[in-house]
C-alpha cells in the first residue's frame, strides 16, 4: 500500500510540473529573468491559462535619448515604474509587468489595476494600490481578484518587505476604517487592522500598525495613510 501511495504522489507531482511546463512552452517562454519568482510563475499560469492572444517580452534597453516605448500600460497619471529591466506578459484582457522592485497589473479597457512598488532601492516599505471594484456601482473586475493578487505580490517580494503601506482616499478600506472609528472606544490602529488590507497584512505577519496621517474627523476621514509592519 505504501508503494502504491508513493507512486501516486510522484505521478501527481510530475503531472503538475509537466502541465506547468506545457503552459509556458505554449507561450514560448524559455527563460525568465532572475527576479521572476516561482510564486510569479504560478500566478501567471493561473491568470493567463484561459486567455487568448498572449504575448511576452523582456524590456532591458533604452533608446539613445534614454526613453523607450512601453507596451500598453497605465495612463499618464500612473506611477513611473516602466523604466529599466522588466518582464511583461499580456493577453487580450490583461497586462502584467514584473520588475525586481515593482509589479503592475491592468485589466485592459477598464480602470481596474493593481500597483505594488518598493519605494526605492534601499527601502523595505512596499506601497500597494488596488483598484478592483467600482465604488459607485459595486461592479468588480472580471480578471483581478484582490486576495489572489495580494498573495502574488507578497510572494514576489517575500522577505524584502518590512512594512506594507496604504493610502486610502476611497474604497472599502476607508469605509471600514470610518465605520470602526465612529466608535470612540476603538482606536485608529484597531480600526486599520480590521480593514481588508489590515486583515491580509496580518496573514503575513504585518501586525504592527502605524497611522502616519489622517485627514478629517473620526468616522468621516477623507484620507488615511497607514503602515502595517512586521514587529
Amino acid at each position: 500500500m505504501k508503494y502504491v501511495l508513493l507512486i501516486y504522489i510522484i505521478f501527481a507531482i510530475s503531472f503538475k510540473s509537466e502541465a506547468c511546463n506545457e503552459f509556458f512552452n505554449k507561450l514560448s517562454i524559455k527563460e525568465f529573468p532572475d527576479y521572476v519568482t516561482e510564486s510569479d510563475k504560478k500566478f501567471i499560469q493561473k491568470i493567463f491559462e484561459n486567455e487568448d492572444g498572449i504575448e511576452n517580452e523582456r524590456i532591458i534597453s533604452f533608446k539613445e535619448d534614454g526613453s523607450f516605448d512601453p507596451p500598453w500600460c497605465l495612463e499618464d497619471d500612473g506611477p513611473p515604474y516602466y523604466d529599466g529591466d522588466k518582464f511583461t506578459i499580456s493577453s487580450e484582457n490583461i497586462y502584467l509587468a514584473i520588475r525586481e522592485d515593482s509589479i503592475v497589473i491592468n485589466e485592459k479597457g477598464s480602470a481596474f489595476r493593481i500597483w505594488a512598488n518598493l519605494k526605492n532601492s534601499s527601502d523595505d516599505n512596499l506601497y500597494l494600490w488596488f483598484e478592483t471594484k467600482v465604488i459607485q456601482t459595486g461592479a468588480r473586475s472580471k480578471f483581478l481578484r484582490g486576495t489572489e493578487a495580494y498573495d502574488f505580490v507578497i510572494g514576489h517580494f517575500n522577505s524584502k518587505i518590512k512594512c506594507v503601506l496604504g493610502d486610502w482616499v476611497f474604497g472599502d478600506n476607508l469605509k471600514t476604517f470610518n465605520s470602526k472609528t465612529s466608535n470612540l472606544n476603538i482606536s485608529m490602529e484597531e480600526a486599520a487592522i480590521s480593514t481588508w488590507s489590515g486583515a491580509n497584512a496580518s496573514r503575513y505577519g504585518f501586525t504592527e500598525v502605524i497611522i502616519e496621517k489622517v485627514e478629517g474627523v473620526r468616522g468621516a476621514f477623507s484620507s488615511v495613510s497607514v503602515k502595517f509592519c512586521r514587529p
